[in-house]
């Protein structure tokens, strides 16, 4: 028996640990819990019947709208790489924060 064969006849099932701060009660379709001691649940879920796509899916906006800025953001500081974006850019700003009587002209008008 090869190792494809094992993983089709004994890897159907996937469990998940999870030890929560506080006691929650969590209803997931699809996932079942087989054991809880106080904060600590371990799940068991069929690696058939949830895809990679459908657990994509189910993430929440706010942690998709998250990830897409920090990625925009990692982008954009990239861009600081290029010499001339950087001396457009960075110098300026580090030029006149680092002589306090620029920054503070600059601030109040004086």
């Amino acid at each position: 028996m090869d190792i494809i064969e094992l993983k089709d006849k004994f890897g159907k099932e996937r469990s998940l640990i999870v030890d929560f701060k506080e006691n929650y009660d969590i209803n997931i379709p699809n996932i079942k819990i087989i054991n809880e001691q106080n904060n600590k649940k371990r799940f068991v879920f069929n690696k058939t019947e949830l895809s990679n796509e459908r657990r994509i899916k189910e993430v929440p906006f706010p942690m998709v709208f998250s990830m897409v800025i920090m990625s925009i953001l990692c982008v954009l500081l990239s861009l600081l790489a290029i010499p001339a974006v950087r001396d457009g850019i960075l110098a300026p700003a580090i030029n006149i924060l680092m002589d306090p009587g620029k920054y503070s002209t600059l601030i109040i008008g004086m």
